[in-house]
């Protein structure tokens, strides 16, 4: 398989993850950023798949982090990766602004 197969096949994983999560979360529509080796194409056969999902107000009582969660591992018993998910509001983004992990997700990341 290819650098850029491996990228595409990743690409796709996050779709579904992104589709699955706004049909889950209803008028709430998150930004899910595919980031890590995956994105950049560079990830070995047991690399996990990093999504970074922003929503836009705070996340009252958990509950788009938990069906984040639950899509991820549901996503990773049916395709056998990892599927390895953060869930921040604006607010976490601003207050952490510079931060390695923002960072290189800006950098790196691709967006649904």
């Amino acid at each position: 398989m290819t650098r850029e197969s491996r990228r595409i096949d990743a690409l796709e994983l996050g779709r579904e993850f992104a589709r699955a999560l706004s049909a889950a979360c209803g008028v709430i529509v998150p930004k899910v950023t595919l980031f890590g080796s995956r994105a950049r194409g560079a990830a070995a056969p047991d690399s996990d798949l990093d999504l970074f999902v922003e929503i836009p107000s705070r996340d009252q009582g958990g509950t788009v982090e938990r069906i984040a969660r639950d899509i991820a591992y549901e996503m990773t018993l049916r395709h056998g990766i990892a599927v390895a998910v953060i869930v921040a509001d604006r607010d976490f983004m601003q207050q952490h602004r510079g931060y390695s992990l923002l960072e290189a997700m800006a950098a790196e990341g691709i967006c649904r």
